[in-house]
C-alpha cells in the first residue's frame, strides 16, 4: 500500500538464466532527483480499477548532469540477477496518481542477449495500491510501507508472458518493495 502523494517503488528485477551473460544500459539502479533509473523502462499499461481506460499520459525524462557522460551498462551474470527500484510517480497518468488500485505491466527495454539479439520484455500486469495520506490528520502515524500486491516473483516472470524464443531471460517484479 502506498500512500498518496509518495514515490511508489517498485523493485523490477532482472533475471538471468541463460548460459551467457546479458546486459542491460541506464544511468540509475536507484531512485534519484533526475530520472536515471527510468532510462530503459517503459510503463506500458495503467488503468485505475475498476476502470479498464488506459490513463498513461508521460514518461519522465532523464537529465543526467553534465559530470555524467552516459548510461552505463549493467552485465547480469548466467543464473544471476540484478535489481533495479523505479518510482512509478514519475509517470505522469490522467488525473494524478490519486487513491484507488491499479492495475499496471512494465517493460525493460535493449536487454543484450549476446552480440546478436536484443530483447525487450514486458511483466504481466500487477496491482498497485494507493490510499489517502494517514498521517493527514495525525502526524504521529508513520507512513504504511510500500508493497505491490501479489503472489510470488514468479506471478511476474516476463518471460512467461513474454511468449519469447528467449524464455529463460526474465524480468520480474519483487513484491514487496518498500521505501
Amino acid at each position: 500500500m502506498f500512500d498518496e502523494g509518495e514515490p511508489i517503488l517498485v523493485d523490477v528485477v532482472i533475471r538471468n538464466d541463460l548460459s551467457a551473460p546479458i546486459r542491460f544500459s541506464t544511468f540509475a539502479l536507484q531512485p534519484n532527483e533526475w530520472n536515471g533509473e527510468t532510462a530503459g523502462i517503459e510503463l506500458v499499461s495503467v488503468r485505475r480499477l475498476p476502470d479498464m481506460a488506459q490513463i498513461w499520459q508521460g514518461r519522465p525524462v532523464a537529465r543526467p548532469p553534465l559530470h555524467v557522460a552516459g548510461q552505463g551498462s549493467h552485465p547480469v551474470p548466467p543464473r544471476a540477477e540484478v535489481t533495479r527500484r523505479v518510482d512509478l510517480s514519475k509517470w505522469t497518468v490522467v488525473g494524478g496518481w490519486i487513491a484507488g488500485r491499479y492495475e499496471a505491466s512494465l517493460r525493460v527495454d535493449a536487454v543484450e542477449l549476446d552480440a546478436r539479439a536484443v530483447a525487450s520484455v514486458t511483466s504481466e500486469m500487477f496491482e498497485i495500491r494507493i490510499q489517502a495520506p494517514q498521517n493527514a490528520r495525525n502526524p504521529m502515524v508513520a507512513p504504511a510501507s510500500a508493497v505491490v500486491t501479489g503472489q510470488s516473483p514468479a506471478d511476474f516472470d516476463v518471460a512467461r508472458a513474454y511468449r519469447s524464443p528467449f524464455r529463460s531471460t526474465g524480468v520480474f517484479l519483487r513484491p514487496g518493495a518498500s521505501h
